[in-house]
């Protein structure tokens, strides 16, 4: 009769076991998961990506800190925009409240000698185009009065 008992009690308890921890496994589709990797050096990347791929807003603060705090990647602002653009299914538009102040700020603090600073902020001023924010307008009013360095023969083509 122990022996019946013993072995239903170690079942009970490896079976315990196993849903403890599958329950502590985090789910792949949901951006808490990624977001706290985002303070994972090894995990950045894969991070990012998976984020850009569930495209759920409240993913675009945490990546709006990263994106300050890594000196402005190109890749992570895209990201930030790629969800703020994602239509939202109830209200049929983007959702760009929480991706706004990035935006100026990637907009007003672009360098001009830097190609990739000038591309990240033309696309973030077609994004705050886009959000419609009336708190963005002096900025780009500003941004466009901004004494640019001349252009070689080849960037004036691709302009």
């Amino acid at each position: 009769m122990r022996t019946r008992f013993g072995t239903t009690l170690a079942k009970v308890v490896a079976l315990l076991l196993a849903l403890g921890i599958s329950a502590c496994e985090h789910d792949p589709n949901e951006p808490e998961t990624w977001i706290d990797k985002l303070d994972e050096v090894a995990e950045i990347d894969e991070a990012v990506r998976n984020l850009e791929r569930l495209r759920d807003p409240v993913a675009i603060k945490p990546l709006g800190a990263m994106w300050k705090k890594m000196n402005r990647p190109s890749k992570v602002l895209r990201v930030i925009i790629a969800i703020a653009n994602h239509v939202d299914e109830k209200t049929g538009q983007g959702t760009y409240k929480d991706a706004v102040p990035f935006l100026i700020d990637a907009v007003d603090q672009f360098d001009a000698g830097d190609e990739h600073s000038i591309d990240d902020a033309s696309i973030a001023c077609d994004a705050l185009g886009k959000a419609r924010a009336p708190e963005a307008i002096p900025v780009l009013i500003a941004t466009a009065k901004k004494q640019m360095p001349k252009l070689s023969a080849a960037n004036r083509v691709r302009i």
